[in-house]
């Protein structure tokens, strides 16, 4: 009894932040996942209903990783919707953990939980992460960076971060548009390999590459097959649109974020915004910042890969805008950072202000994160439009 309470003394506030992150991870990724009347879609009834054999999953190479885990899962676990929204709530959980790494590494601890708490109770991601569509897919951007500021940490992490970096870079290149920003991360790799992979032994250095050619593969044998595949995976629309609307239909992206959405009522509440009121004032405050400061390279990296698939989504190609997620808010998490340390500049040596400064800050987040719970959670699965969208039996 005197150990338990030894333990309970000195470790009660990790088992305690364990289980309050296992408890919201429940409630946002796996509370009704099922959806507002546990029916699907229309485009989940058209994936359900169709049956991907491997010729199939080799000849469309687009989203392909995904494509193939939701049919060996479905495969293994039974053809139900239950099984396909799993696939991609276990993806929105590790592009949530991801961004929580990502964020920690440029801002404070406590920068890094507001952030990735807004960031995952968005609708918008929300949406994506409990849905079996493939727009969860153009959050993945995330995974490969955190794997390098992995890779960073050295040690004997340095191995799977390596192979982890490998890996999750080649997959995302299966992503429209996602290939047009391998260049500038490859360029970035080899500018500093002797940095990087110092602790990673050589034989698994070349055992690195080898992984990513093997694992493209396929996608290099797909859009040799199909002209219109390769378009696809470039973020590239079939029928290009008229010079004229260009420029209204890139400022239309986000003009979405911050406005008026034009989603259908199965991805969205309505026509209301994509970011909340304080999200997106806080992001303009993040912008700010970057025009203010010289940011570190893998913030400049996001928040580009935002302005080039806005460019692609403006062009009419097969790009979700989930794809400007990860890049609105690490603006969003940098305008917080940016006024809460504008307080601490105010008020630098008064532990009271201070204390108060982030108790204040607190509370908005917490009404931000209220609020796009009650839009998902309540508003949307309630309203007719959205009802109407789930009409669609298992096949």
């Amino acid at each position: 009894m005197e150990l338990f309470n030894k333990l309970m003394s000195r470790g009660w506030r990790p088992v305690l932040m364990a289980l309050g992150v296992a408890i919201a991870v429940w409630f946002l990724f796996f509370y009704h996942i099922t959806g507002p009347t546990r029916l699907a879609s229309q485009e989940e009834h058209n994936l359900i209903a169709h049956t991907f054999g491997l010729k199939d999953l080799l000849n469309s190479p687009v989203n392909l990783p995904l494509r193939f885990t939701q049919t060996t899962a479905s495969h293994i676990f039974g053809k139900t919707l239950l099984v396909y929204r799993l696939v991609n709530a276990l993806l929105g959980i590790i592009i949530g953990a991801c961004f929580y790494f990502l964020l920690r590494q440029l801002f404070t601890v406590r920068m890094a939980f507001f952030g990735t708490l807004l960031a995952i109770s968005s609708p918008w991601f929300l949406n994506a992460s409990h849905l079996a569509t493939s727009s969860i897919t153009f959050g993945l951007i995330v995974v490969p960076l955190a794997m390098l500021e992995w890779l960073k940490a050295g040690s004997n992490r340095a191995v799977w971060a390596w192979l982890g970096l490998c890996t999750s870079a080649a997959l995302i290149l299966y992503v429209p548009g996602m290939v047009l920003l391998a260049g500038p991360a490859i360029a970035v790799l080899i500018r500093r390999k002797d940095k990087l992979l110092g602790p990673v032994p050589t034989s698994l250095i070349i055992l690195g590459p080898i992984l990513f050619i093997g694992l493209c593969v396929p996608l290099v044998a797909g859009v040799v097959h199909s002209q219109t595949s390769l378009l696809a995976i470039l973020g590239l629309p079939k029928h290009w649109p008229k010079l004229a609307s260009l420029p209204r239909d890139i400022v239309s992206a986000p003009v979405q974020l911050v406005f008026r959405s034009r989603l259908s009522p199965a991805e969205h509440l309505g026509h209301l915004p994509l970011l909340d009121i304080f999200t997106s004032f806080m992001a303009a405050v993040g912008g700010y910042l970057l025009l203010l400061e010289r940011r570190l390279d893998r913030y400049k990296y996001i928040v580009g890969s935002g302005v080039v698939f806005t460019v692609l989504y403006g062009l009419g190609g097969p790009i979700s805008l989930l794809a400007l997620w990860p890049a609105a808010f690490l603006l969003a998490t940098g305008g917080i950072s940016l006024m809460l340390g504008q307080w601490f500049t105010v008020f630098p040596r008064n532990p009271v202000a201070r204390k108060v400064g982030v108790a204040l800050l607190a509370t908005v987040v917490m009404f931000a994160v209220s609020y796009n719970l009650l839009n998902y959670f309540v508003a949307w699965p309630h309203t007719p439009a959205t009802i109407s969208a789930f009409q669609q039996k298992k096949p």
